[in-house]
């Protein structure tokens, strides 16, 4: 959560012309984390951020653990020194990195680099910390490529979750995890690994009880627990004869439920057909082929040891010739995204979708199962006919990931999903044919306004990877354009 820095005794504000400032008189291990300026006026507002690293010297580690109020039982052992090499910055960004864009909280170079094995700038520290307590793991790392990291708690792989967040920015590596218990603690290690080299360090969480209260050992806490509850419920839906719906709802629960679906009372079990998931938070049901028997009170069923929950929702199949029933369509797919797609580095992209249904339909995009927000690096296009993209300005190897559509309406909702795979500069054509659609717009058509008997021209540009030129056509409300109409001309140029 943020905190509005108080100017007072270390902490320091000024203002010279279009220059602010914070300055932090005597820094503290507390004083470690993300500050953020926010400027504004009448017209809006904007936002810089950067991370602070607060570097504590050996000699200093007992005195800052009595400060906490650590228990003399809870050791350090095993874990990376706090300490780090005198050379370590205090900011996490390193000093190679000379122009950036910013996305989702991940800061994009656009300098290149020469390649180099990961290596660290400062590692993780140990952390002590209360029950309930928001605690931050982090470390900042440099390499070329960019490493990718991983991070494990006494040797088992730790996945993001409601409560866990695992995050890059810049330089900087972190693991936070929100309403801590005592099962967070352990050995956590970070590992950073590139096509060059591979490297990690650990640190050690330690939680102990509100008001440094331990009855027991930590070991033997048991985590709070709680009956699982709907955050997002279903609701009703509208499927066509031979399409596809498919049903969500989150779930919150500890220890993690065991979901199952019914329909009018009988449980619905996985086929080619029918396909429940899972992924710890969200539950979703999906029918593919959907047939007038489908219809019915469909509900999700959520059981743990500590007891058992359940919504439901109404599912009306229509058929797709019913005149009447045009305005209870459900979002449907007509082109989807491809299940791979690939595209070049520092070059635009945008991805793009055509779906049909009942208006208003509301378009969400959705990156690694964290919304895009709307921005000038990441615009959402809606073109009015039933297409929706999602337009990236400047590729950068950082945007590579898997990418979700989203679309609802009141009468239910669809989604489409790509891995999308970023190119570096250097990459050979001799195997582009393994790179599927490797073609973008660099420029689309715009909106124009003509006078009734008037001209009108559409122009639109397409980069691509591979020796063979793309098929153009075009279309005017989603009906092909006959080129051998006398009003219609169409020409193609090539660089």
């Amino acid at each position: 959560m943020c905190q509005l820095v108080k100017m007072d005794g270390d902490f320091k504000s000024d203002q010279d012309g279009e220059t602010a400032s914070l300055s932090i008189g005597r820094v503290y291990p507390e004083d470690e984390g993300e500050y953020t300026c926010i400027a504004y006026n009448r017209l809006g507002k904007a936002t810089t951020s950067a991370c602070l690293i607060v570097d504590v010297p050996e000699e200093k580690e007992s005195l800052v653990n009595q400060k906490l109020s650590k228990p003399s039982c809870l050791g350090s052992a095993g874990s990376t020194p706090r300490s780090t090499p005198g050379t370590t910055p205090t900011r996490s960004v390193s000093p190679c990195v000379t122009s950036e864009l910013h996305y989702n909280g991940v800061k994009r170079s656009s300098r290149r680099l020469k390649t180099s094995s990961p290596k660290f700038y400062s590692v993780p520290h140990n952390k002590v910390v209360e029950e309930g307590e928001t605690v931050r793991i982090q470390c900042s790392a440099a390499g070329h490529p960019s490493p990718w990291s991983t991070w494990d708690k006494d040797g088992i792989l730790v996945s993001p979750s409601a409560r866990i967040r695992i995050a890059e920015r810049d330089d900087l590596r972190y693991l936070e995890i929100t309403e801590v218990t005592a099962e967070d603690a352990g050995l956590y290690r970070v590992t950073l690994e590139n096509e060059y080299g591979r490297v990690e360090a650990t640190a050690r969480l330690d939680v102990i009880g509100r008001n440094g209260r331990r009855p027991r050992a930590v070991r033997a806490w048991s985590a709070p627990r709680c009956v699982p509850s709907f955050t997002r419920r279903l609701i009703g839906s509208t499927a066509q004869v031979g399409g596809t719906f498919s049903l969500a709802c989150d779930i919150h629960a500890a220890p993690p439920p065991v979901t199952s679906w019914y329909r009018n009372g009988e449980l619905l079990v996985r086929s080619d057909r029918v396909i429940p998931t899972w992924d710890g938070r969200t539950a979703r049901l999906e029918v593919e082929n959907v047939t007038v028997e489908d219809s019915g009170v469909y509900t999700c069923v959520a059981d743990s040891p500590m007891g058992s929950t359940r919504c439901s929702a109404r599912l009306r199949v229509i058929e797709t010739d019913d005149p009447g029933d045009a305005d209870l369509r459900p979002p449907v797919v007509v082109a989807g995204l491809p299940e791979e797609t690939a595209a070049q580095e520092g070059r635009p992209y945008e991805l793009q979708i055509r779906v049909k249904g009942s208006e208003p339909m509301e378009v969400v995009w959705v990156k690694d199962k964290v919304e895009v927000p709307d921005c000038d690096d990441m615009r959402y296009v809606d073109y009015g006919d039933g297409r929706y993209g999602l337009r990236i300005a400047d590729l950068f190897a950082p945007d590579a990931g898997e990418y979700s559509c989203e679309i609802f309406n009141e009468h239910g909702e669809a989604i489409t999903t790509t891995n999308l795979t970023v190119i570096d500069d250097g990459f050979s054509e001799d195997n582009i044919e393994l790179r599927p659609q490797a073609l973008w717009f660099t420029r689309t058509p715009a909106p124009l306004t003509t006078s009734c008997g008037g001209s009108a021209k559409f122009s639109a540009r397409v980069s691509w990877l591979g020796p063979n030129a793309p098929i153009f056509k075009w279309e005017v409300g989603s009906n092909p354009v006959t080129l051998q109409s006398h009003r219609f001309k169409a020409k193609q140029l090539y660089n």
